[in-house]
């Protein structure tokens, strides 16, 4: 992420992720017509809490940096996180993969 600061046209918040950028993705759901400057603001906001909670709770060593393995653990053990399993699922082996799923190809048989 880069250490550029946006400004909140309404106040005077810093935000680490530009105000377009953020109604650009809110914008994206075939859902949304409108979406108001709070809106943005407050989304923006949401993201970057959940961001510094993520980074705070991993434990990585260095806490400007997370990966993709802190991420993946982060939901496995905490229960709020559970919503991220599709997208960060743990990395297996090979091996470990055929030896969890092997019933579901030998019931077949």
């Amino acid at each position: 992420m880069q250490d550029t600061e946006y400004r909140d046209e309404m106040s005077e918040l810093p935000l680490c992720i530009s105000p377009s950028r953020m109604r650009t993705m809110m914008k994206s759901s075939p859902d949304v017509e409108c979406v108001s400057t709070e809106s943005v603001i407050s989304m923006i906001k949401a993201t970057e809490l959940f961001i510094k909670e993520l980074v705070t709770l991993s434990n990585s060593r260095d806490r400007n940096e997370i990966g993709y393995h802190q991420l993946s653990e982060l939901q496995t053990r905490f229960d709020r996180y559970s919503f991220l399993s599709d997208i960060l699922p743990q990395k297996i082996t090979a091996r470990e993969w055929s030896e969890k799923y092997k019933h579901l190809f030998l019931s077949t048989q």
